[in-house]
């Protein structure tokens, strides 16, 4: 599959980056030509207007986050503490 498919398409994630990352990585690991492109397509549900949206954006954006915030950390090659989080604004992901 990985020889003629380069197209990878998420129907739903977690706030785990781990997740995302290893899926990523085992398309690249699986015989991939090194000069071949893959495209990542994330689906997210659409909220009604005037209504709560779904969590699917905050949670892509929250992983981006997640992602730089690590790759920084290894260009850095050291490891800071994150601030603490308060409730309020985990609290606020879901609203």
């Amino acid at each position: 599959m990985h020889y003629t498919c380069h197209d990878a398409i998420y129907l739903e994630f977690s706030f785990n980056l781990t997740h995302l990352l290893q899926s990523r990585d085992r398309i690249h690991r699986l015989g991939l030509k090194e000069d071949a492109y893959t495209q990542y397509y994330f689906l997210m549900l659409q909220g009604q207007p005037g209504e709560h949206n779904p969590i699917d954006e905050r949670i892509y954006y929250r992983l981006k986050d997640k992602e730089e915030r690590m790759l920084a950390a290894i260009e850095r090659g050291v490891i800071t503490p994150d601030p603490m989080v308060k409730l309020a604004d985990i609290i606020a992901l879901f609203d």
